[in-house]
């Protein structure tokens, strides 16, 4: 359905929202990423949500560290290029040398990066077992 605004035509925004259960193993995680998206109706905007390439405990998230642009940003601009659509990288674990930060990457339909952002406000909660779990022991803030 088109609608106008003044003498524009408005278009629907396709987005495409994927929900996945990340464990410590990268390329597994990235693959049912691609599984998922495999048939997906074209879209406008493809969303994956926060650390999605790989969870799991502060070494883990030490290890998959990288550098933006490095490998999962390339991996992202293929998404990119293959679905013609804006890719929102709900977050990735960027290092910048000895720091760490939970940063989001924007990459245009072209595989260009578009922006990036790095967490301002990092995440804080003591769950009912006692455990405190407090991004600011992994990340800095943006």
């Amino acid at each position: 359905m088109q609608r106008t605004h003044g003498q524009r035509k408005i278009q629907p925004l396709r987005v495409g929202i994927v929900q996945v259960d990340s464990g410590a193993d990268r390329q597994a995680n990235l693959a049912r990423i691609e599984a998922l998206l495999d048939g997906l109706p074209p879209t406008d905007v493809l969303a994956l949500p926060e650390v999605f390439a790989v969870r799991g405990g502060d070494a883990a998230y030490r290890a998959a560290a990288e550098p933006v642009p490095g490998p999962l940003t390339a991996w992202l601009s293929g998404l990119a290029r293959a679905h013609g659509a804006w890719v929102l990288g709900g977050s990735l674990i960027e290092r910048d040398g000895d720091r760490l930060y939970n940063t989001a990457v924007l990459v245009g339909p072209d595989g260009a990066v578009r922006a990036t952002y790095r967490k301002l406000h990092l995440f804080e909660a003591r769950l009912e077992s006692g455990e405190t779990i407090r991004e600011a022991d992994t990340y800095e803030a943006g």
